[in-house]
């Protein structure tokens, strides 16, 4: 079976943390084609969900793959939907 578009962006997503250390919002935003906030928001659910580390430099936000990142990478397609739409704390 196919996949569909959000499984291909997701795995692509992943592909890019894989393949890349230190990704900024913005970097997110120049790749998929949308705002610098909204990607900002993304990449704050997916640390929050464990898939991603998150440190601060100045105003700035660099994140990198987390063990639990590289984990999904490797079993994906996989829906971890789930863990992005949990209500933050």
């Amino acid at each position: 079976m196919p996949l569909k578009e959000y499984q291909v962006r997701r795995k692509a997503l992943l592909t890019l943390f894989m393949n890349n250390s230190d990704v900024t919002s913005l970097d997110i935003a120049n790749e998929f084609n949308v705002s610098d906030k909204a990607a900002a928001h993304i990449l704050r659910r997916m640390a929050k969900a464990g898939f991603l580390l998150r440190r601060k430099v100045g105003k700035r936000y660099f994140y990198n793959i987390s063990k639990r990142g590289v984990e999904m990478y490797d079993t994906y397609p996989g829906d971890f939907s789930e863990y992005l739409t949990q209500e933050q704390e």
